[in-house]
């Protein structure tokens, strides 16, 4: 894989929050996590008001290393649909140092990738953006000696949260699995992991108070703490600070008969639906981790979307999940016998919200031709999508988009890699029909790409996209992930309400209220408007074939 060369930098400021004579003055920011002290009680709350469109973001990744044997590049992809141009800068931190990178100007439909900085074993990255939205996702070469290797793929998060739930890993037949907390910023964090299972929560002792240091990555080793946990789920809460949470899973094949290494996103809530964009039927096994880290009892069903719709598989009507716990739903047999893949959708219909993920594991007798992918579910369909992918040379690229809704969806695909921009006429109006999977092989338009990304738009309805790629030679390098959804990306989402209690601490965009019990008399709460979402500023630190919508091949 070549290493791109860095684009002509242009220099940004950031407008620092002044602090001044007593009075908070609070920008609006959907998600942040600020300590800040209240004013005196003589002064009056604040009032709800509406912020201007975001002009500055920032995505973190946390999982990805470049210690010997492995190899880290990032892409950010400005979205054809954003109004002008913005610039980026791709900065790295480790071991309470950041380093800033160079800042890339890019123009609506382009992308840019950068080779992360070797030598460091544990490594995190935050990509700053300014004047227009990008979406941002991260290709890990996992090629250290003696364990097991492939590509490891997926979208960065664009925030940090007070809560990250990690809904499904295995740690049974010598499989790895690891929590990595990522903390950017200029304070240290504090966190407590709680591990959930078919049998319910247990809270490890030396998981109670996790400190995260300012600019630093700190791995928690879930084998350590739950070995041989077929069905493992995890809640990280954050006691102080911010910080970043994602996972990532191995399995050996020299033990379990499958090799594969995959990234395992954490949801920052629960949700009330959640769709996985594929999973393998034939010559695999697929399954849903479905885990309620709520205190009172889920009941879920499944609906499976093929092209021929979406259907309630025979058995999967209602399905019972218990609080605190971690359902697998086994998904071998509800396809069709002439169908290889399709989509699933997991619905609550009690109003207890769940966390989702898909499994897909492809076992071969060798071991050689076996994979192992884990997907986080989608929580909702959208009329935009990015989707940041590797290289397409020697790889199967396939395409899902998948209709959860009630209303057709007509679908427009574009493709774009660092120099090159294809949109193949027979991909701006893709029928997509309310329930239905369609899954396009992109492998043709791709196979002479480097690393590069899919736009997807839809009309009439939103959509959820992703994609599956693999090796058409040995090893089979596994690779599934649902796409970047604009929502996002474009700000206006909702923050917690902030309890405004005057003389006490008071953390907010969170919904962890005042640092201690107000007077007894009550306190107004005010409710944050829907506000894009900005970011404080660290310290230092050719033509290509034409794809066809067919079938989706098999790996």
């Amino acid at each position: 894989m070549r290493r791109w060369p860095a684009p002509a930098a242009a220099m940004r400021t950031v407008t620092s929050t002044l602090l001044a004579l007593g009075l908070v003055v609070v920008a609006a920011v959907a998600g942040a996590v600020l300590d800040l002290v209240a004013p005196p009680a003589d002064v009056a709350a604040p009032s709800p008001g509406v912020a201007d469109q975001a002009v500055s973001g920032a995505w973190y990744c946390a999982v990805g290393d470049t210690a010997e044997g492995d190899a880290m590049f990032v892409a950010a992809a400005a979205p054809p649909s954003v109004p002008a141009g913005g610039a980026v800068r791709i900065d790295t931190f480790d071991g309470g140092q950041a380093q800033r990178g160079e800042e890339s100007d890019l123009f609506p439909g382009a992308m840019t990738v950068r080779g992360v900085p070797g030598g460091h074993e544990q490594l995190g990255v935050a990509v700053r953006w300014w004047q227009s939205p990008v979406a941002v996702s991260r290709l890990w070469l996992r090629g250290v000696a003696g364990e097991p290797s492939g590509p490891v793929e997926g979208p960065c998060t664009s925030e940090p949260s007070v809560t990250w739930f990690l809904p499904g890993v295995t740690t049974v037949d010598a499989a790895q699995a690891r929590i990595v907390l990522a903390n950017p910023f200029e304070t240290d964090a504090a966190i407590s992991v709680e591990l959930l299972s078919p049998e319910g929560v247990e809270r490890p002792q030396l998981l109670k108070n996790v400190t995260v240091q300012a600019r630093s990555v700190q791995v928690v080793d879930l084998n350590r703490h739950a070995p041989e946990v077929a069905d493992l789920g995890a809640v990280v809460r954050v006691r102080a600070g911010r910080v970043v949470a994602e996972a990532w899973q191995s399995l050996d094949a020299a033990v379990g008969g499958i090799e594969g290494v995959t990234l395992v996103r954490l949801a920052p809530a629960p949700r009330d639906a959640w769709t996985i964009p594929w999973f393998q039927g034939a010559g695999a096994t697929s399954w849903l981790w479905v885990t309620n880290p709520g205190e009172r009892p889920a009941s879920v069903t499944v609906t499976v979307h093929t092209g021929a719709g979406g259907v309630p598989p025979e058995g999967l009507e209602e399905i019972d999940v218990p609080a605190g716990a971690v359902r697998r739903v086994d998904l071998r047999g509800v396809l069709p016998e002439d169908v290889g893949g399709g989509a699933a959708t997991v619905t609550s219909v009690n109003g207890v919200p769940v966390v989702v993920s898909g499994a897909t594991q492809i076992r071969t007798p060798s071991g050689e031709r076996s994979g192992h992918a884990v997907q986080l579910g989608e929580p909702r369909a959208d009329t935009s999508w990015t989707i940041p992918t590797g290289p397409g040379g020697g790889r199967t690229e396939v395409l899902h988009l998948v209709n959860p809704t009630a209303q057709p969806a007509t679908a427009q695909v574009q493709i774009v890699d660092a120099t090159a921009t294809l949109a193949p006429e027979e991909l701006q109006a893709v029928g997509v029909p309310p329930g239905t999977a369609v899954d396009i092989d992109l492998s043709g338009a791709t196979e002479a790409l480097d690393q590069h990304t899919i736009f997807v738009t839809s009309q009439g309805s939103g959509v959820v996209a992703g994609v599956h790629t693999f090796n058409r030679a040995t090893p089979l390098g596994l690779v599934a992930h649902p796409g970047v959804p604009s929502w996002t990306w474009t700000g206006g989402r909702p923050v917690a309400p902030v309890e405004f209690a005057p003389g006490l601490p008071q953390r907010l965009g969170t919904d962890l209220g005042p640092a201690t019990t107000p007077s007894p008399s009550p306190s107004p709460v005010v409710t944050t408007p829907p506000t894009p979402r900005s970011v404080e500023e660290p310290s230092p630190t050719g033509e290509a074939p034409q794809p066809t919508a067919t079938a989706a091949p098999a790996p």
